[in-house]
């Protein structure tokens, strides 16, 4: 059941209804049941999966928080990790590392083979598994204190906006509020259409669109031309951006019409003006998730038996953030490549040259927009070998970028047709530094604001299209 199908809009609109019939503790076991029954659309038998990890992870922190004893709440926190990483490496990794090792010792000549799972990938698994953890962890970590009561907890983890595509929510923000009695304003409710309204047009007219472009290019046996590489990366980078950022638009919007406040995961990562602004803006619940769980941790040890290089901390967490988005060597690969990229501007950052606080407006915004487009054009690189269907096919792809020249008359006329979906998202961002779209949006006059409102819907009618599913669906 995907947001912008009839099938969910029919699911939510019940949902609602019902929902805005009940008081508090009714609204949470309802939300609860209504979240599995969502999540069961998909294959009810994965239900089984996050009940195992709610009922463990509320388990394990409840023990944590009710002794002192040192010992014991690491045995606690580590049975955490343990069942949630170890259900997340049978269904996610299993076969990928299986397969690895037998092609491993068969290229030593020896003949060796293990039984393979035919089993699916349950959607959203990588992302309610990082949120439930995180949960424990902050527990350990005394930093939260755990909930009283499971069903509570249990809505916490399958919250149904969030529960396939996140964002991550840390419990510190999400639980609170499922504790806490909820009311719905007029002006929460307008701002929860806008995202509503901007998710589906991010989706629908720009990220599916720009997908007929991509998809040509990344096909098994495709032998594009440079020209066509570089636009289909171009056209890439913003899908997969538009894409997901349209899922937590409209996560967000359903949220807050229910009362609920979700975080916001992406913020004009196009207009980052170096690799460590960039990664503040993109993708920031896994981001922020990865500094604090994994990053730190790391570096802590680094600083406290001086046994890990600094810039390989960096690397190291990458490279799982890669290995997070798939079982696949293109993902470890994208995430290898850029832990190298920010760890290699970590390194040069402090020898570049400076604006100085006096410059003249021009020169900071010519500065910056150059600045932009360097880090815009490092992140293309990487999203080649994330988006490529092997890496074989990402290989020939960078090849053919660098060896043929893509500037040629149709490149005018692919970046013509392109640029007619992009406009809009650069005009939204820009609209949005200083806050976020639904406050700005509820700012402008009543006549312009339902002026936007109109244009979007009209771009979407008239040129809209819809693929079956959301890029991240799969991870």
């Amino acid at each position: 059941m995907i947001f912008h199908s009839l099938k969910f809009v029919v699911f939510f609109s019940v949902v609602f209804a019902i929902y805005l019939s009940l008081r508090h503790k009714g609204q949470n076991r309802f939300l609860l049941i209504a979240s599995y029954l969502f999540y069961s659309t998909w294959d009810w038998r994965f239900l089984i999966l996050i009940i195992i990890t709610t009922l463990v992870d509320h388990f394990c922190a409840t023990s944590i928080h009710a002794t002192s004893d040192k010992t014991i709440r690491k045995r606690y926190v580590a049975l955490s990790v343990i069942v949630n990483l170890g259900i997340l490496g049978v269904f996610k990794y299993y076969n990928f590392f299986l397969e690895n090792f037998v092609s491993l010792f068969a290229s030593f000549g020896y003949d060796i083979s293990g039984p393979t799972l035919n089993i699916l990938l349950p959607v959203g698994i990588s992302f309610y598994t990082f949120q439930s953890m995180s949960y424990t962890l902050d527990v350990y970590r005394k930093q939260l204190k755990p909930a009283d009561n499971v069903l509570d907890y249990a809505l916490y983890v399958a919250f149904f906006p969030q529960l396939v595509a996140g964002p991550i929510e840390r419990a510190k923000n999400l639980l609170p509020q499922v504790l806490a009695p909820r009311s719905l304003t007029l002006k929460a409710a307008q701002q929860a259409l806008v995202l509503i309204a901007i998710g589906i047009f991010k989706k629908l007219f720009i990220a599916d669109n720009l997908g007929d472009v991509v998809d040509p290019v990344f096909a098994p046996g495709a032998s594009p031309s440079s020209t066509m590489v570089l636009v289909a990366g171009y056209a890439f980078l913003f899908q997969v951006y538009c894409d997901f950022s349209a899922y937590t638009d409209i996560a967000r919007g359903v949220s807050k019409l229910m009362g609920f406040e979700l975080m916001d995961n992406f913020r004009a990562p196009y207009l980052a003006r170096n690799l460590q602004d960039f990664w503040n803006r993109w993708h920031i619940s896994l981001t922020t998730w990865i500094r604090d769980y994994l990053y730190y941790p790391l570096a802590f040890t680094r600083f406290k038996k001086k046994s890990i290089p600094p810039y390989l901390v960096t690397v190291l967490t990458f490279s799982i953030m890669g290995l997070w988005h798939g079982a696949a060597w293109g993902y470890v690969l994208w995430g290898v490549y850029n832990g190298i990229a920010l760890a290699g501007y970590g390194i040069i950052s402090t020898y570049l040259p400076k604006v100085k606080k006096d410059a003249s407006a021009l020169m900071k915004y010519t500065v910056h927009i150059l600045c932009a487009l360097v880090t815009f054009h490092v992140i293309f690189i990487g999203d080649i070998f994330f988006r490529a269907i092997s890496f074989e096919q990402s290989s020939t792809l960078i090849t053919t970028l660098f060896t043929e020249s893509p500037f040629t008359w149709e490149l005018l006329t692919q970046l013509k047709t392109i640029g007619f979906y992009i406009l809009p998202i650069f005009l939204i961002d820009l609209f949005t530094t200083k806050k976020p779209i639904e406050d700005r949006f509820y700012e402008l006059p009543v006549v312009l604001r339902y002026g936007v409102m109109y244009a979007l819907f009209y771009l979407v009618y008239f040129y809209g299209t819809s693929k079956p599913s959301f890029i991240y669906f799969q991870f």
